[in-house]
């Protein structure tokens, strides 16, 4: 098992290496480079009557590779905070080691395509800190609370299979694996160490088939924890369609799931399974507009049947709107995803619901966002951000989508049943920009029988006052409740909002400024996890040519 898992961390970077430069033609190579310089005074106040302040000196050099040929693109981005901090409350002698510290974040993906439409490569992976305590996501970074941060890896390498355009059977094969690292968790001691597999096989008709049709998915998961659990998924999704007059066709429908959780300190594991079938009607007019309504029998392992309606739909009601969703019975009851997109111009909106057996290990290795603004990666200054021309756009080297949004479920290996709903919105109209996003989330602890609700704002706006000022605020907003098994809620849930005013002026072409005024408050239950802060800033940025 170890020697599997280290092989994980290196192969994404080895397979690139050696197969990118295999492939003759046309390349492109660039790369980026800066520095910034910041100075920082905190001030805050505890629940336990305590007031601090601090100032802390940063230096953070940043590099971006980027390599892009006929069948391979590389994107490799890292950035280096190295912080000094001088607590004005203590004595010159508590002044050492502890108040020095480093952080390394970076950021790497690559694509290589080994036969055009066929068959691809896929590489990615990161390092970046996050909060032991998602509850304090707000309140601490590198700077103030970086004691509760935990440096978090991941790895993952993946290869996808598809027959281009055929004539009676299509089928596309996905395989990926991936290793995430933690070295702190939320509820337990120890650090994190989990491998991720994924494999999923779809079978659907070709071109020369007509009035029958059908698209079979089935899928395996399984990620291998290090001290607590190992979940284990898998399902099957069919769905057969039978032309009968026009637009009209008969549906019938499978759905097959089995889930195994499986707890390595006390050798116990929990079947999650429930079986479906159904029959309907369709109204087809394309794959973008489409609606299937079915009745269906299910089944549990304990032999318990119901039956149920399910509906699943495709519409695009315009070029610039669309929705598409699905609701029906899994085994935890009533469930359904569904997803709305409007695109203008100016204005784009996003609404997005979904929920499924997941865990933090699987999260962070499929993390990829499709927001409706582009910024530099690792940005964190929404001014330097901005909304793409079109729905279509491709990413320049440096640059990665974003909903602006925080959320993300504690550090563990517990097996979670997740439900999730996004709203995300942006303007962009001359010189001003506004995004708003909001997260609402549900998460079952399924090992531990709690849960965790979770609801997270962020309003940001960039107002361009000319050439050379730009000013920006940032707001975001975080509420964490908790409950045990009998609904009786654990006294720390916290209330967090932030707020943060930036002043940017660029000196030349290369050389800006930035001064910031920041405040910060957390409320609780619990008196002594009350919390208020205040930040004043100044940044120097500069960029190499």
């Amino acid at each position: 098992m170890r020697k599997r898992e280290i092989s994980l961390k290196v192969l994404p970077i080895t397979l690139f290496l050696t197969l990118a430069v295999s492939f003759p033609g046309f390349a492109e190579v660039s790369t980026t480079a800066g520095v910034n310089s910041s100075v920082t005074h905190v001030s805050t106040s505890t629940g336990a009557n305590q007031d601090l302040s601090s100032d802390t000196i940063s230096i953070q050099p940043s590099l971006g590779l980027y390599y892009n040929a006929n069948r391979a693109n590389l994107q490799f981005t890292a950035n280096h905070q190295y912080l000094k901090r001088s607590d004005s409350s203590s004595s010159d002698d508590t002044i050492g080691a502890n108040n020095r510290s480093n952080f390394t974040n970076y950021t790497y993906s690559g694509n290589l395509t080994l036969i055009e439409n066929v068959l691809d490569l896929n590489a990615r992976g990161a390092q970046s800190f996050r909060n032991v305590d998602i509850a304090s996501a707000l309140a601490n970074d590198q700077i103030f609370g970086s004691q509760q941060l935990a440096r978090t890896r991941r790895n993952s390498a993946g290869i996808s299979f598809n027959t281009p355009n055929p004539d009676y059977l299509g089928l596309n094969l996905q395989a990926n694996v991936s290793n995430v690292t933690s070295d702190r968790t939320t509820n337990i001691s120890g650090e994190l160490d989990s491998t991720n597999e994924n494999y999923q096989a779809r079978l659907f008709q070709g071109n020369e088939i007509n009035n029958v049709s059908w698209d079979i998915i089935g899928s395996y998961a399984k990620s291998d924890g290090s001290v607590i659990q190992d979940v284990t998924s898998q399902s099957l999704d069919g769905r057969v369609y039978v032309g009968v007059y026009d637009k009209i066709r008969v549906v019938g429908t499978t759905r097959l799931e089995k889930n195994e959780l499986r707890s390595i300190d006390v050798n116990e594991t929990q079947t999650l399974e429930y079986n479906s079938a159904g029959i309907g009607l369709s109204w087809y007019k394309s794959g973008s507009q489409f609606i299937d309504l079915t009745l269906n029998q299910s089944s549990r392992q304990e032999g318990e049947r119901d039956k149920f309606l399910s509906v699943k739909f495709n519409w695009r009601f315009s070029g610039r709107t669309s929705a598409s969703g699905e609701f029906g019975r899994r085994f935890y009851g009533r469930s359904g995803r569904f997803t709305l997109e409007h695109n203008l111009r100016k204005l784009r909106s996003s609404i997005t619901y979904e929920e499924d057996l997941t865990t933090f290990s699987r999260l962070v290795a499929g993390e990829s966002v499709n927001g409706v603004f582009v910024c530099p990666i690792g940005e964190a200054d929404f001014s330097q951000c901005f909304q793409p021309p079109s729905i279509s756009y491709e990413l320049q080297p440096g640059e990665e989508f974003t909903n602006l949004d925080f959320s993300l479920a504690e550090i563990s290996e517990e097996g979670t049943l997740r439900k999730s709903m996004l709203v995300n919105t942006g303007y962009s109209f001359r010189k001003l920009r506004l995004s708003l996003t909001a997260r609402k989330t549900n998460t079952e602890f399924l090992r531990s029988v709690r849960t965790q609700n979770s609801l997270n704002l962020s309003l940001n706006s960039s107002l361009k006052l000319n050439r050379r000022s730009s000013l920006s605020w940032n707001n975001s907003y975080s509420r964490i409740d908790r409950a045990v098994e009998n609904n009786e809620f654990s006294g720390d849930d916290d209330i967090t909002w932030s707020s943060v005013l930036s002043y940017n002026y660029s000196l030349s072409t290369n050389l800006s400024t930035q001064t910031n005024l920041q405040y910060t408050n957390r409320s609780s239950p619990v008196a002594t996890r009350d919390f208020s802060s205040r930040r004043i800033g100044l940044t120097l940025k500069y960029k190499f040519d």
